[in-house]
């Protein structure tokens, strides 16, 4: 895979041509061929105007590091739910709306290695020197300086 990312082509006219690619950057071995190909797909897929949030079922040939269960999402809503039984629950639709976000943008904040606290005073205060967590989350900032 580092061969392929190594690469300057980004775009093929077709198999033959793709596959002749993978020929030259000694990517020969059947397995490691559709590898490669299945992980070109999805490009391929939003380069053709499809929606880069496009889901993708794997297979499991290794391609994605993606678990196929969900004790991650579990794990996410667990203090939830932990909470939320010692506490009985909200009184109102607007506490349940506010507890809910809350416990996002806590969690998320956790996920992105960023105090929860300092995000909140930096809202509170409008210092705005937190990064907008979308934008954290889309990729288009980053916290880590990129060397």
């Amino acid at each position: 895979m580092t061969a392929i990312r190594r690469s300057k082509r980004q775009a093929f006219d077709d198999e033959k041509v793709w596959k002749q690619h993978l020929k030259k950057l000694k990517i020969t071995h059947q397995r490691h061929l559709r590898i490669a190909t299945e992980g070109a797909l999805p490009g391929t897929l939003v380069a053709c105007g499809f929606p880069p949030d496009l889901v993708i079922i794997s297979d499991d040939a290794g391609q994605f590091d993606i678990p196929l269960h969900n004790n991650l999402s579990e794990g996410d809503i667990r203090e939830y739910v932990i909470k939320r039984k010692i506490s009985g629950s909200t009184r109102s639709e607007n506490g349940r709306r506010a507890r809910d976000t809350f416990a996002s943008l806590k969690k998320t904040c956790k996920k992105q290695r960023i105090s929860f606290w300092d995000f909140l005073l930096d809202r509170l205060k409008q210092a705005y020197l937190l990064p907008y967590l979308p934008d954290i989350l889309c990729g288009k900032v980053s916290l880590v300086p990129k060397s």
